[in-house]
């Protein structure tokens, strides 16, 4: 992470990569040693390098654990531009962060 982004610091890689709640020793871990949701984590932390108003996220909560599905919900909820979001758990997007759902089996079926 610090390579690909060489204008910050190691503390603040730390920082963020925390942020998405990986522990000090996962962030000093080799990408390829980490779980699909730290993985996962970490990849979120890289969205956080760049500032943006738009987000496309394909299944964001695949291999995401209950709490840090809520920290992801709350993330989105505070984000400031506009999200695309693809999921199949409803439990993740219905409820009153979301403006509009579109259901593509439902479309299927008419």
């Amino acid at each position: 992470m610090s390579e690909d982004h060489p204008e910050s610091d190691n503390k603040e890689v730390r920082q963020i990569l925390a942020r998405t709640g990986l522990t000090s020793q996962q962030t000093m871990s080799p990408l390829r040693s980490l779980s699909g949701g730290e993985q996962t984590k970490v990849k979120l932390a890289d969205l956080m390098f760049e500032p943006t108003n738009f987000l496309f996220m394909d299944e964001p909560t695949n291999h995401l654990d209950d709490e840090s599905k809520a920290s992801l919900r709350k993330g989105l909820r505070n984000y400031p531009g506009s999200v695309i979001l693809v999921t199949h758990e409803e439990d993740f997007y219905s409820s009153d962060w979301i403006d509009k759902v579109l259901d593509i089996e439902q479309i299927k079926k008419n």
